[in-house]
């Protein structure tokens, strides 16, 4: 029995340890080589720090940030991963929080560092090669090991305008890959082929589905990420069958003329979530690459994928695809605001049981109060829950239909953005005086309206500073006041008609 993220990685060693594990542009490592370096920076931090307690990685999408990961987790620790792309100020805030006692990097992001207040110990990754590995310790700590003990931290967008970090076990990512892997069929033959951050949760279990399926791993850096053409010539040329991306990237590609000159061959699925996509986009898609399977996955950092729809028909006549039906070990609840079911046909909020279920969110017991709650089933037992915020209902085929979100979160950009986060970073700006952020689903765009004497330029220069690209909204209106209802309320059906409006002024 697997209880332990390890075991995938071992398990994989002993079955093909000369096969190809994971690689990028510039570098490969076998299962053999992969689990080597695991155990060497594994003792590196076991010298740093205690059991259970938090390591913070700083790099970028790479081999190495791979094993880093597994590295850490043989120290029996949990790691919290920091993509070095995102604003110094968001880093440091994470580390105050976190507070760990040794930060991981690799030597192109010493610069980065320099910056940063910390007072613990930094070890670059790149220069643990010739360290003894530690077997025993290393082993004394994995016996202490529980599949409920944290493996990793991703930080999210918060509402309260400080990110938010979603607490996964062992058991929730040991779950999650299975479920993935299984429900969509990842093969042992198979290529992934991934283009998330390394904050991203998706990538990780990504990694741990292929580990468990003894397939191989490719990153895709973003040099040839966001060029069609470059990234179909890198997938042929990687031998990528199977790729995971976000429905924004499908609806990127989709609109960008030079996806018309690009050649994705071998391709024989595509899987792509995190945001809605229009069937519009995806029979582009499907026109280019005939021979592929798509699948549309539906999921949020704390509940995982737990939902996929199989498009077999981008032209069926629907406005959008259902959400799909749930994975294998998940179960998808419709609930009322009692935590009771819905009828049949009616809209709930969709709940997620399911051992996929993080431990909660990391300091904030009161969030998890909220939003992990425990429900009884028939009177017989209770059991936990996450109330995901989205609502839905079910149609006559069984498969979940989204219909928007209860709260002021959105997917865009394959993650969970809160407005309100985007606000408050706004409203620090001296030269604003108030703003309000909206999503527009049609365009799949963030627009900022605000008020204040700056320009479109500076406010998007200030937000480059404070948040991560994915959060910075592409349309920005400078309004002479904000519409209000009895002078109390803001009149966001008016912010809606300005954001549909062709003829108002914008950046």
């Amino acid at each position: 029995m697997q209880t332990n993220l390890l075991d995938f990685l071992e398990d994989a060693f002993l079955k093909v340890p000369d096969k190809i594990a994971v690689k990028d542009e510039y570098s490969e490592v076998t299962y053999s080589q992969f689990i080597e370096s695991a155990k060497r920076i594994g003792t590196v931090v076991s010298n740093h720090v205690e059991p259970t307690n938090p390591v913070v990685i700083i790099t970028n999408r790479s081999v190495m940030t791979q094993i880093a990961f597994f590295g850490v987790l043989y120290a029996a620790c949990y790691f919290i991963p920091l993509d070095a792309g995102l604003p110094i100020e968001r880093i440091q805030t994470i580390i105050n929080s976190v507070q760990p006692s040794l930060i991981l990097f690799i030597d192109e992001n010493s610069n980065l560092l320099d910056t940063l207040v910390f007072s613990g110990s930094i070890v670059n990754i790149s220069e643990i090669t010739n360290v003894s590995i530690d077997v025993e310790e290393l082993s004394g700590r994995r016996k202490k090991t529980i599949d409920l003990d944290p493996a990793c931290i991703m930080f999210t967008s918060g509402s309260t305008g400080l990110p938010k970090g979603v607490v996964l076990s062992h058991r929730s990512v040991l779950n999650r890959s299975v479920s993935f892997s299984n429900t969509l069929g990842l093969l042992e033959t198979d290529v992934l082929g991934i283009t998330k951050p390394i904050d991203n949760a998706s990538s990780f279990k990504d990694l741990c589905s292929v580990l468990y399926k003894t397939a191989s791993l490719v990153i895709a850096s973003p040099r040839v990420f966001f060029n069609p053409v470059d990234f179909a010539n890198f997938v042929w040329l990687y031998k990528i069958n199977f790729l995971c991306l976000s429905g924004n990237t499908i609806s990127f590609y989709a609109k960008s003329k030079s996806f018309e000159d690009a050649e994705f061959r071998g391709l024989r699925l595509v899987s792509a979530g995190g945001t809605v996509v229009s069937k519009e986009d995806f029979a582009v898609w499907q026109k280019k690459i005939p021979q592929a399977t798509f699948v549309y996955r539906y999921g949020l950092t704390e509940s995982g994928s737990c939902m996929n729809y199989t498009i077999t028909n981008p032209n069926d006549g629907k406005n959008s695809f259902p959400l799909g039906k749930p994975y294998l070990n998940v179960e998808v609840l419709l609930l009322d605001e009692n935590n009771m079911a819905v009828e049949k046909g009616e809209i709930g909020e969709i709940c997620i049981r399911s051992a996929s279920l993080p431990i909660g969110y990391y300091k904030n017991y009161e969030l998890t109060q909220e939003k992990f709650v425990y429900i009884d089933f028939d009177n017989h037992y209770y059991d936990r829950i996450y109330r995901t915020g989205d609502l839905g209902s079910i149609n006559e085929d069984g498969n979940y239909i989204f219909h928007g979100r209860k709260d002021r979160m959105v997917k865009y950009m394959g993650y969970g953005v809160e407005l309100d986060e985007i606000e408050l970073v706004v409203r620090t700006m001296p030269e604003i005086n108030d703003c309000r952020c909206l999503y527009n689903s049609q365009e799949d765009r963030l627009y900022l309206f605000y008020l204040g004497d700056t320009s479109y330029s500076k406010v998007r220069q200030y937000m480059r500073s404070k948040l991560p690209t994915y959060m910075i909204p592409s349309k920005i209106i400078k309004l002479d006041s904000i519409p209000m209802i009895n002078g109390i309320k803001v009149d966001y059906k008016e912010l809606e008609k300005m954001m549909f409006a062709k003829n108002v002024e914008s950046s």
